[in-house]
């Protein structure tokens, strides 16, 4: 059966991912995925919970994606817009950039990468110029150790 939309009409890609979500987790069997995602759970790498406003039923949600979508929705609930003057938009972009905020030790290059990930640099210019001027001190051995605790994913893009 199709998945069904509010306006019953599916598209060939949900019905694709309807058909592989069934055939796959069907060859699995209910018992091991439950025993799975409860093993998971406990281990701290999901959320088991009601993770959709006005769904009353609970989902499933890796921890790292359920932890950026959480951090993305509470930020987006509760900027506001303010224009800035003129003569402080130097300052003012320097704060958003968290050059002014004194970030100190791992937490501070956690914060720090959460406002300026995805931001394509050559990787030598995030340990030599961009993070150094964001946290004090900085070590460079704290993005392997994020990196190897998978708190952190690298994606190198073009060469230039």
């Amino acid at each position: 059966m199709p998945l069904k939309t509010t306006e019953n009409v599916v598209s060939p890609l949900e019905d694709y991912v309807s058909f592989w979500l069934r055939s796959d987790l069907d060859a699995l069997g209910a018992d091991n995925i439950s025993s799975s995602l409860a093993k998971l759970a406990a281990l701290g790498k999901i959320v088991r919970s009601q993770l959709i406003e006005g769904l009353n039923e609970a989902c499933v949600c890796d921890l790292r994606n359920y932890e950026m979508i959480l951090r993305r929705l509470r930020t987006h609930r509760s900027e506001s817009f303010e224009p800035v003057p003129i003569e402080l938009i130097a300052l003012h972009t320097a704060q958003l950039q968290g050059l002014t905020d004194g970030m100190h030790g791992y937490e501070g290059l956690s914060h720090a990468l959460e406002h300026i990930s995805c931001y394509p640099a050559p990787a030598e210019l995030w340990e030599s110029d961009i993070l150094p001027a964001r946290i004090k001190p900085y070590d460079p051995t704290w993005i392997d150790r994020m990196t190897f605790n998978d708190e952190l994913c690298w994606i190198g893009t073009s060469s230039k």
